[in-house]
């Protein structure tokens, strides 16, 4: 059946998938540590320890995080752009229903050194072509310093 211009559902579901996150944070809630929901981000959680910020993707059908996925250009640019706030988190994380094939420059992500990682985005910045959203988005991260970049290389 044909989906209707003022269908919600996709919208939804993303919204479902975010909350379900959320109350497993909330089990998972030690003392003195807090979820934030759509305040510093998708989700945050405050703790003495370790604070994390989450922005979570939803995709229903298949979808792969290549190199210019405008799940994680977005991710990064948001962080950026609110660095003062965002470097006091331990870890800022992409939460995604995406698959990372082992030809993306994120596959294994977690496993880079952070020099590594600012290695590897700028390449993809070297490279033609492109969606307009992209080049744009590119253009913005890469404004702030190297050692601010550098920092949130902990993606």
């Amino acid at each position: 059946m044909k989906r209707l211009g003022n269908d919600a559902t996709l919208t939804r579901l993303g919204d479902v998938y975010q909350y379900l996150f959320v109350v497993k944070n909330c089990l998972e809630l030690k003392e003195n540590e807090q979820i934030y929901v759509e305040q510093y981000g998708d989700i945050a959680k405050i703790s003495p320890k370790d604070s994390v910020q989450t922005e979570v993707k939803h995709h229903l059908s298949e979808h792969n995080l290549s190199d210019r996925s405008e799940d994680f250009w977005k991710s990064l640019r948001n962080w950026l752009k609110n660095y003062d706030y965002a470097a006091k988190f331990k870890s800022l994380i992409l939460l995604t229903t995406s698959s990372i094939p082992a030809t993306s420059a994120f596959y294994q992500w977690d496993l880079k050194h952070p020099t590594d990682r600012l290695s590897i985005l700028k390449d993809i910045g070297q490279m033609r072509g492109g969606r307009r959203y992209f080049v744009s988005c590119m253009k913005k991260c890469f404004l702030f310093p190297t050692t601010k970049f550098l920092t949130y290389s902990r993606i």
